[in-house]
């Protein structure tokens, strides 16, 4: 199972990687008709937070949901071989979506950032198995 974040900046590039989209924002691009996990994304009254608030509450609301049955949800539904997690912000630092990925890593299931490089090593290490 290869699950990625990014961002929208992204799509082309993880396109022609095989790597399908997976939107875990609110507001989706115009041109975006994939797939969404809507669980993951924070509610607009969420985003009208103080950031340190912003985080608290997300974080929250994160620990309401079953990371195995999201995980599952996403991996099931997919037409690529990885799935990204995407939302707008370039600096995942300041998106939601390394909240997103702390967690799943925290509950077991890899959640990375998506790298060009990463892709290449992660297919390496899959024909190596």
């Amino acid at each position: 199972m290869r699950i990625y974040t990014s961002y929208w900046g992204n799509a082309k590039k993880l396109a022609k990687e095989g790597v399908e989209p997976v939107a875990i924002c609110r507001g989706k691009p115009k041109w975006f008709n994939g797939r969404a996990e809507d669980r993951l994304a924070p509610t607009w009254p969420m985003m009208q937070l103080p950031l340190e608030r912003f985080w608290a509450s997300y974080r929250e609301m994160l620990e309401s949901l079953d990371p195995e049955e999201i995980a599952k949800a996403i991996w099931d539904g997919r037409k690529a071989d990885a799935v990204a997690l995407m939302c707008y912000e370039k600096d995942a630092q300041e998106c939601h979506r390394h909240v997103t990925a702390e967690w799943f890593n925290e509950n077991g299931i890899e959640v990375v950032e998506w790298e060009p490089a990463k892709i290449i090593a992660d297919r390496l290490q899959m024909s190596l198995l």
